[in-house]
């Protein structure tokens, strides 16, 4: 066990992050959420409706 925290940590990922396929890139996905995390509503509602807006493409 002591193996895989070491190469998650080496992979700057958390042991969940490891196994999630879904994820393509966890350390930037969970950087960005730390930061969306101090934003006011006004703009998290700004950035939904920017990343909504990429998505229909």
């Amino acid at each position: 066990m002591a193996e895989f925290l070491a190469i998650c940590e080496y992979l700057s990922v958390t042991p969940k992050d490891f196994f999630d396929n879904d994820n393509p890139n966890p350390p930037l996905v969970r950087d960005t959420i730390d930061k969306l995390k101090t934003l006011p509503e006004n703009d998290l509602l700004l950035i939904l409706t920017m990343i909504n807006r990429l998505q229909s493409k």
